[in-house]
């Protein structure tokens, strides 16, 4: 692991001999990712641009369909996996009947990620570590204003964007996570 141009860099053992170099931007853009990961990307695509993760989990297995999580330690990371849905539209039906899905393909896609390395950036500031008043005064100023507030009897605060599927999480009014979906 080496930081190159503010962007980490992780050389991949197992893939030394294809001499593949990965950079990760920890840059959220809303809807959409974080930096070359983005939503829909299968597991198989994140694997190959990742590695391996430290840990694989499976929640909700008596469920229909479970999530599956990668935990990247080192990066600060976990990706959240669902089964991507097939909609009406997709098997061919008439747009006027799109408004269900038919069914959940075999195909496991990233869903939602949370992050708590330092050098997270959104709208191009690092935003760990900042104060609740901070990411409201961030979000406000880049338009996105509709939030909700919970604050948990052990402590932890949680500011909601639901617009945009973005959750901050605080202890002591310092942001320590973020957790964000399509």
């Amino acid at each position: 692991m080496a930081l190159l141009n503010k962007k980490l860099v992780l050389l991949h053992p197992e893939k030394l001999n294809k001499k593949q170099i990965m950079t990760i931007e920890k840059s959220i853009v809303l809807n959409q990712g974080l930096g070359n990961l983005k939503f829909g990307m299968g597991i198989d695509e994140i694997v190959s641009l990742l590695g391996n993760p430290n840990e694989v989990e499976t929640i909700g297995e008596d469920l229909e369909m479970p999530t599956t999580v990668l935990h990247y330690a080192e990066l600060g990371l976990s990706l959240f996996f669902d089964y991507e849905m097939l909609y009406n539209k997709d098997l061919g039906m008439p747009w006027e009947q799109t408004t269900q899905f038919e069914r959940p393909s075999d195909r496991e896609i990233l869903a939602c990620i949370d992050i708590d390395a330092e050098d997270t950036v959104l709208f191009g500031e690092k935003v760990i570590g900042k104060s609740s008043q901070e990411i409201v005064k961030l979000m406000v100023s880049n338009g996105i204003i509709k939030q909700t507030m919970d604050k948990e009897v052990w402590g932890e605060e949680r500011i909601s964007f639901e617009d945009y599927a973005i959750d901050f999480f605080f202890v002591e009014d310092k942001l320590l996570s973020i957790n964000f979906g399509k």
